[in-house]
């Protein structure tokens, strides 16, 4: 760090690395070209937050990675990842903040009905929106990473529940059914995904019809899915009746499905669709839907009853791929079980006592 010289070392069994001065930062794969974690003592650690800000992307991102990846595998306290995104400038590149949003889903999700989720999500608004406020909602190319890293905001401030986020997300929706040049393409996903999950019936039905109308293919795929998002019960029940029609490709019957269990957040309505119409979505779908569809939709759940219900589930246990996918789908389960029960507590105890 701080331009001293560095070295490729090749190990075979161990060895010691003269490292420099004690409370020097030393950073370990340089540039984050090599497939492996490290993990640094505390002492080390301190002394490379203290010199991030002078890091190269390549090597902050690394840190990042490598530091929530320690967490899911019980390696580290979630209470020293959560402090690294103290480190972080909101001007950031957005490779780090993806990251960052990416590792706040995946707690949102695992806190999904729990009491962590309030406290989770407004920490990640917290978080967030600064880097948000600096680009706003207009400006750039569509495929420069300011676009690209505006849009992830804009999808993941909404999801979190930013009440003005989802307002200007609706108005912006509103103003595009009039013209459609007023809405960037670089923002139509986003837009048009968070309508989606907060949609009331007429939303709903105005989603629908944009997705019958359209010919062309990406366009239909946005809209279905913001149909399929909607956190409606009564909504998803509408979506979920819609993949036995033939209205939908069959290529996208599955995604819907899965996305009313994700987005629109109602698995167990979902899975119990799924198990109720079984036959006859099998019959449209083919024998993957058993041997992949089923096991990959069931790790939506984080609890040993929906694992115990998916390792009796009989039919996706008929073939030896069916069983290879069920055991995986379960390893999946237990782990996300895990991760819940143990970081939960924790990151909800961090941030009421670290709150932004």
């Amino acid at each position: 760090m701080h331009g001293k010289p560095f070295a490729d070392v090749l190990l075979q069994g161990s060895a010691d690395i003269p490292a420099g001065d004690c409370g020097d930062p030393i950073k370990v794969n340089l540039g984050d070209i090599g497939y492996y974690r490290v993990e640094y003592g505390p002492k080390n650690r301190a002394a490379l937050l203290n010199a991030f800000a002078q890091m190269p992307v390549d090597d902050r991102l690394n840190i990042v990675t490598d530091s929530w990846a320690l967490v899911q595998a019980g390696r580290a306290d979630p209470s020293s990842y959560l402090a690294l995104l103290d480190a972080l400038d909101i001007g950031d590149h957005r490779a780090v903040w993806d990251q960052v949003i990416s590792s706040f889903a995946m707690l949102d999700r695992l806190a999904r009905d729990r009491d962590e989720r309030p406290i989770i999500q407004a920490y990640a608004r917290a978080k967030l929106r600064p880097v948000f406020n600096r680009l706003g909602w207009e400006g750039g190319p569509a495929d420069d990473d300011t676009a690209l890293l505006r849009a992830s905001l804009i999808r993941a401030l909404g999801d979190f529940g930013d009440k003005t986020i989802r307002a200007e997300a609706r108005r912006r929706f509103a103003a595009f059914l009039v013209d459609a040049d007023s809405l960037p393409n670089a923002l139509r996903d986003a837009v048009t995904h968070l309508v989606g999950i907060t949609a009331d019936r007429s939303t709903h039905d105005t989603l629908l019809s944009l997705a019958r109308k359209t010919t062309v293919t990406n366009e239909r795929l946005r809209n279905y899915f913001a149909v399929a998002s909607a956190r409606d019960p009564e909504l998803a029940q509408a979506t979920l009746a819609l993949t036995l029609t033939s209205e939908l490709p069959d290529t996208i019957v599955p995604g819907m499905i899965s996305a009313v269990a994700s987005a629109g957040e109602q698995p167990q309505l979902a899975w119990d669709f799924v198990q109720k119409n079984f036959d006859a979505l099998l019959a449209k779908q083919g024998p993957n839907f058993r041997d992949q569809f089923v096991p990959n939709f069931m790790t939506t759940f984080t609890d040993a009853t929906h694992a115990a219900e998916l390792a009796a589930f009989a039919p996706s246990q008929s073939t030896s791929g069916g069983r290879l996918m069920v055991a995986r789908a379960l390893e999946s389960i237990a782990i996300s079980g895990d991760l819940q029960a143990r970081v939960l507590p924790v990151v909800g105890a961090w941030i009421r006592e670290h709150k932004p």
